[in-house]
């Protein structure tokens, strides 16, 4: 029975079929760790919701693309292959872009009954070598039923309304393996309780503070900080760019070397200093299911590594 490869991203496809050229993959091709991803909808509802927020944020980018009509078809393909009893193959890596849709698309499967999927034991990146790529395909097997549970209850935990729900599950006695690390590195990206900045911000901040950088190498800096880099070039650009428009600026734009980057501000300082980010520039973000607005309740305790509810 021809199989169905579900992974990350456009490369990740032809990486594969670069490694299986007779099978057909599918990219998941969503950004899940940034914008709106509330819980309860259904997949088609739900990829509506994403393809109005990836327009607004992204479509000046790229504005040949038309994210409903993609996500749409996406999805209509995973479906068409579970109607279709299709072998579905996830082959994802385990940081944190890969990870969101890696529970996403076993949530998905797991609403069927009968469905199940097949996974490739793998850490990444999906661009490495033909022979490491094919010994893989080689030891792919079933998802175990610890597995799928895993999967559904982080996909249930990431697209809830409570932070602490997450939290949770990061912190349960169990072998959550990949999951449990993506989710912390997403937990980090709610607002610090000391600076309110989330921790890709706070990274920015970290670089400038030891003078003005290139766009390319204040990405290339970041990316390096991290034990999994998740974040393309849009997402973190994005999250930098709250820095800079907002109502007391941490970051400016500034010339480097004749090339386009960034610069601290004053109140860029202060914040590398400890003064809360927030306190004069008002969030209006969303972390999978919730959504932080003005000077929002749920921080992150960089000391105590969990989520906490603030009083401010």
């Amino acid at each position: 029975m021809n199989a169905l490869f579900v992974t990350n991203g456009e490369s990740g496809a032809h990486a594969i079929q670069s490694v299986l050229p007779d099978r057909e993959s599918l990219p998941w091709n969503d950004v899940l760790h940034d914008g709106p991803v509330p819980g309860g909808l259904d997949l088609s509802t739900l990829s509506i919701v994403r393809s109005e927020f990836l327009e607004r944020e992204f479509g000046a980018l790229d504005g040949t693309r038309d994210h409903r009509a993609e996500l749409q078809e996406r999805d209509n393909r995973l479906l068409s292959a579970i109607a279709g009893r299709r072998e579905i193959v996830l082959w994802f890596e385990s940081d944190l872009y890969d990870q969101l849709q890696y529970a996403q698309v076993v949530f998905e499967v797991s609403r069927y009954p009968g469905s199940s999927a097949l996974v490739v034991p793998w850490k990444g990146p999906l661009y490495a070598g033909h022979k490491q790529l094919a010994d893989a395909y080689s030891g792919r097997r079933s998802i175990a039923s610890e597995e799928e549970a895993d999967a559904i209850e982080f996909w249930l935990a990431f697209t809830s309304v409570d932070p602490l729900r997450m939290d949770g599950f990061c912190r349960r006695d169990s072998d959550s393996g990949f999951l449990a690390r993506a989710g912390r590195r997403l937990l980090e990206e709610y607002p610090g309780v000391e600076d309110g900045l989330s921790r890709t911000q706070r990274q920015a901040l970290t670089v400038l503070s030891e003078g003005p950088a290139s766009d390319g190498e204040l990405f290339q800096r970041c990316g390096s900080m991290e034990e999994d880099p998740f974040l393309g070039d849009w997402s973190f650009f994005n999250a930098i760019r709250r820095l800079v428009n907002c109502p007391d600026p941490l970051i400016s734009r500034a010339e480097v070397s004749g090339a386009p980057g960034f610069a601290l501000t004053d109140a860029g300082l202060a914040a590398t200093r400890g003064s809360d980010y927030l306190r004069t520039n008002p969030i209006d973000r969303w972390i999978g299911g919730v959504h932080l607005t003005g000077s929002p309740r749920w921080r992150w305790d960089t000391r105590e590594t969990r989520i906490v509810a603030a009083d401010y």
